[in-house]
């Protein structure tokens, strides 16, 4: 299916009484082609440079795949301040819209025969709105391509936080819109398709599973999860040689659960620190704490440690508590 080159016509003179709507065609101008060879995704992407060159962005508002490929083989492109989401699905987003009922829209079709897309110009101007001051204020303009996906993938895996990981961006390409918001985005995405159908605990007890990892996990009478206890094997294997001091203290606000993120460390003789144990807990009780200090307590006796010689922890006394019924001997 081929279209032809027919811009349409401007809308018609308003009445004499009406002021007449500012005119922004000089600056916000359609793309001057009628023809265009390449792929549907390619011709999206030409679109939209222009456009974002001329302080607008577009959108693809309907399209089709051609039949056994995976191109497209019809396309409808629209400002991005085009036609308003439907109230229902705003009041179910619970969100406001940008948009502002613009008419511009073109549409293109693939032809086989010629072997290029074929522009028509539904309505060449744009209303209701002006130009754009930056290109940043387009969310469409502001998403990663799949190069800067992939690269914010690998960042995030290496543990690079998100402002570090803008500013790798910006710097390896300095015409990349991105915002802060893009990467936080990006990165709850990337973590979503990782954990696929599991919850994030169901993925961490598979990760310890996977990659070797000593844990223990704790449930009340109904069955619900209420601690979660973990240590990798080079920590172990530091532990058998350097348990004779425990530092020992929770970290709040480490994630969406609310939950205590319980921290056990010890000391090699030349005065560096390394982790033991974490622990995921609900609470700061007696039983809770017994239960972490009991499974360390097994984990010493299975490597043949002496109990520890000194615990360092801050004054809470469930914590206190807890030590003097597991660690009796300890001073």
């Amino acid at each position: 299916m081929s279209f032809t080159n027919t811009p349409a016509s401007n809308s018609s003179r308003p009445a004499d009484d009406q002021a007449p709507e500012q005119d922004w065609s000089e600056i916000m101008l359609p793309p001057q082609i009628s023809t265009f060879g390449g792929t549907g995704l390619q011709l999206f992407q030409y679109l939209q440079d222009w456009a974002a060159s001329h302080h607008y962005a577009l959108v693809i508002a309907r399209s089709e795949k051609q039949p056994k490929s995976n191109d497209y083989h019809t396309m409808t492109f629209r400002c991005d301040r085009g036609p308003k989401v439907k109230e229902s699905v705003a009041k179910s987003m619970q969100s406001t819209s940008r948009k502002v009922e613009c008419p511009f829209e073109i549409r293109a079709g693939y032809s086989k025969i010629h072997m290029c897309w074929t522009i028509r110009y539904i309505c060449n101007k744009h209303s209701n709105h002006p130009p754009s001051d930056n290109p940043s204020s387009h969310s469409v303009l502001r998403r990663l391509n799949p190069l800067e996906k992939d690269r914010v993938y690998h960042l995030q895996e290496a543990g690079v936080q998100p402002r570090e990981v803008h500013a790798i961006l910006r710097n390896e390409r300095p015409d990349s819109k991105a915002s802060m918001d893009t990467i936080y985005n990006a990165n709850f995405a990337n973590s979503r398709e990782l954990l696929g159908n599991k919850t994030p605990f169901e993925a961490l007890v598979n990760f310890c599973k996977d990659e070797n990892f000593t844990y223990k996990t704790q449930t009340d009478s109904s069955g619900n999860l209420t601690g979660f206890i973990f240590a990798h094997p080079e920590s172990l294997a530091l532990f058998k040689h350097y348990h004779y001091v425990l530092i020992m203290d929770s970290t709040y606000k480490t994630n969406a659960f609310n939950w205590l993120l319980f921290h056990v460390v010890s000391q090699t003789p030349f005065g560096s620190n390394f982790t033991i144990y974490l622990c995921f807990i609900k609470t700061e009780t007696i039983p809770q704490f017994t239960w972490i200090l009991t499974q360390i307590k097994q984990i010493m006796l299975q490597l043949g440690c002496s109990p520890p010689c000194a615990i360092v922890t801050d004054r809470d006394l469930a914590l206190t508590a807890a030590m003097d019924n597991v660690f009796s001997s300890t001073p």
